[in-house]
Parts: structure tokens; sequence; C-alpha cells
């Protein structure tokens, strides 16, 4: 009895060391990646003064970092800006009620697969490759988002804080981690987690340690991207896309202006480059054309929500406004596209809510009348156009 009695005591010491020890591990971990965060920010920033004062106590710090960004307003960010409550379809329950149960969307030709109780964001059931580089743009996340803004319901944003965790701390950007850092993938990510934070930052779920692995993460997303400019291809505009959507959603961090900067740069370069002066882009692909507006536009709304359209010329939105024709143009009466290039038919009236979008934007009769099936607003000029391009666009 002695003996085993003493046995239990050895083993009692043992766990207890290893429990110390990984509690310590824990503790320091939490507290650099604290202090790695705000290294990145300018503590001079309006509003974080209490931040500054509080630096040498990491976890006071970031308690009210967390404080400043759930009570923070002088960001504009579109995902804040809905005046009226988007749809939520059957395939948005599906998604975000599947990815509760750790089963994926990845590139979506193919089913929804079950990652693990330990998420594998390497995991591959089928071979293509397509199919982890898309479960790394986590389109499903998008989905818990749209619901839980809509309904509060806190099981979207508990299990999406313990995502986020979860894959910052299994994602680092090195060599055994390429699949998920693809220069695409960062960009979508940059533009997307943007959103994601603004719908569940005042979740209560959302605590301090989810937004400084956030953070961290996002800079290193911007960081990354400063490094990758994949000119004359949609990949480029994505890119630029990302990098500008973190630099505007968090001008606190150092390098925002810089990488701010370098977005517009590259979109102000690469409308020039990329579309010719009917209005089409190089890749003469409906479905990349459709992609190409979005990035173009998206950037330049989110600037000027936020007072900086001027960092783009008029000739920026009147090109993409040309780029906008091209459906009018190109499409079937039904609205199914010619299947040019890497194009694919289509449903018909497929873009009748864009027509309805830029007949806004651009005060347009024409695509409000494409929009409505011609209930409203005025029929095309005409129904026949000649499409060309020129040689400078390479």
């Amino acid at each position: 009895m002695k003996l085993i009695a003493g046995k239990t005591f050895f083993l009692l010491v043992i766990l207890s060391f290893f429990i110390n020890e990984n509690g310590v591990a824990q503790q320091t971990n939490k507290t650099s990646e604290i202090e790695k965060l705000l290294s990145k920010i300018d503590l001079n920033s309006a509003g974080l003064v209490s931040v500054k004062q509080s630096q040498n106590n990491p976890e006071v710090a970031a308690k009210e970092l967390l404080n400043y960004f759930k009570t923070r307003t002088t960001i504009k960010h579109p995902a804040n800006q809905q005046t009226e409550k988007e749809t939520i379809t059957e395939k948005d329950l599906k998604w975000a009620n599947d990815a509760l149960e750790h089963i994926f969307v990845g590139q979506p030709a193919y089913p929804s697969q079950f990652c693990g109780k330990e998420i594998d964001w390497s995991f591959r059931p089928v071979p293509d490759n397509e199919w982890v580089w898309q479960l790394n743009r986590m389109y499903f996340w998008n989905a818990m988002g749209k619901i839980y803004t809509q309904t509060n319901e806190e099981k979207y944003a508990e299990e999406w804080c313990k995502q986020i965790i979860d894959w910052t701390q299994k994602n680092p950007n090195d060599e055994n981690h390429k699949f998920a850092w693809r220069s695409i993938e960062a960009g979508i990510r940059g533009y997307s987690w943007t959103s994601l934070f603004c719908q569940f930052v005042n979740s209560p779920h959302f605590n301090s340690e989810v937004l400084v692995a956030f953070l961290n993460s996002m800079f290193n997303h911007a960081d990354f991207l400063m490094t990758k400019y994949t000119t004359r291809s949609n990949w480029g505009l994505m890119e630029a896309e990302g990098m500008a959507f973190i630099a505007i959603t968090f001008p606190e961090f150092k390098d925002a202006e810089q990488w701010r900067n370098e977005a517009f740069r590259r979109l102000n370069n690469e409308i020039n480059l990329q579309v010719y002066p009917d209005g089409q882009q190089r890749e003469l692909a409906m479905g990349y054309h459709i992609g190409c507006i979005n990035w173009f536009l998206r950037t330049y709304e989110m600037a000027k929500m936020n007072n900086m359209e001027n960092s783009f010329p008029k000739s920026y939105l009147e090109t993409i406004e040309k780029m906008c024709e091209v459906p009018m143009k190109l499409c079937h009466p039904d609205g199914t596209n010619a299947q040019f290039g890497d194009s694919w038919k289509g449903l018909p009236g497929q873009y009748s809510d864009r027509f309805l979008e830029w007949s806004e934007k651009f005060n347009r009769e024409d695509f409000l009348f494409l929009a409505t099936d011609g209930k409203k607003g005025k029929k095309p000029d005409s129904t026949a156009f000649a499409l060309y391009k020129v040689d400078c666009i390479p």
C-alpha cells in the first residue's frame, strides 16, 4: 500500500509539473502574440491612449484594444452599410450549419467533406488541388457571418471564433503551408475577413484572444500581399483588393498607409493594362469579366466610403461603366452568356441584380430596362454592337 501510495504521489507530482509547464508555455505564447500585435500598431492613433498606457501589461492592453475595436465608429465598411437584410438561401443555411460540424465546402463542384474534429486545413478528399485551395478561402465563413448578422444566433459566432484561432495557429506562411498561402487565396481572405470582422466583432465570443489572432493574421496577409503582384491577371486585382480592404479597415497598423497606396496604384495601373477600349477585360471570358468589375469597383466604393475616392482618376470609373456595358452587348437576349473563351452559359436573367446595381451607380436607363425585363427604364439604343480590340494590350 505504501508503495502504491508513493507511486501515486510521484505520478501526481509529474502530472502537476507538466500541467504547470504547459500553462506557463501557453501564457508565455499568449503574451508574445499580444506584444507582437502591439508592435505593429501605431499606439499614437486617436482612441488608443488607454492601450498605450497599459502596453507594459499585455493582457490589459489587449482588453483595451478589444474595447476600442468594439466601439470604433470612424471606419465605414460595406458590411455595415446594408439597409435591407439579404435573403438567406438554402445554400447559406447548409454551408453554415455544416460548418458548425466541421463539414466544409472546398471547390463547390465537389460535395462538402468532414475535415476532422481537429480541423485538417490541408485535407485533400479529391485529386484536385482546387479543393484544398478553395477550402482555405472559407466560403462557409461568409455564410456563417451572413446568418449571424440577421439572426444573432451565437452558435455561429462561437464556432467562427474557434475556427479563426484554429486556422491562424495551424497555418503559418511557410513552405509546409503553401496550399493556404497562394496570393489569390490571401487576397480573397483579405477582402472577406474584413467583412467577417464587422459581422462578428460585437459577439460576446469575440474576445481579446480572437482579436489578437485575427489582427496578427491580417497584418501577415497584407505584408505578404505587398510582395505579390500578378500583373495583367485577375489574380493581381484580388491581391490588390485584399490589401486595400485590410489597409482601409485597419488604419491603426503602422504600415496601413503604405499598403493602401500600393493597392490603389496597382488597381489604377491594371485597369489600363487589362481593359480594352470596348470595355472587355483582356481574358475575354464573361465570368472573369464580371469578377474584374467587382474587384475594380469594390475597392473604389470602399475608398469612397472613407473619403479616399480622389485616389482614383475620373477615367477609372468611366472604364468600369464601359465594362458594365459588355454583358448588355454580348449576352443572349435571355441574359445567358455567349460562350467565348473560358465562359459558361449561365442562367437566364443571371445579371439582373447586377444591372439594377449598375443602373443606380451610373444613372443608366438602359441598365434599368435590362434589370426589370423591360418594365422600367429605357430600351438600349442598339441591339447589335461591334466589339474590337487593339494591339496595345499584350
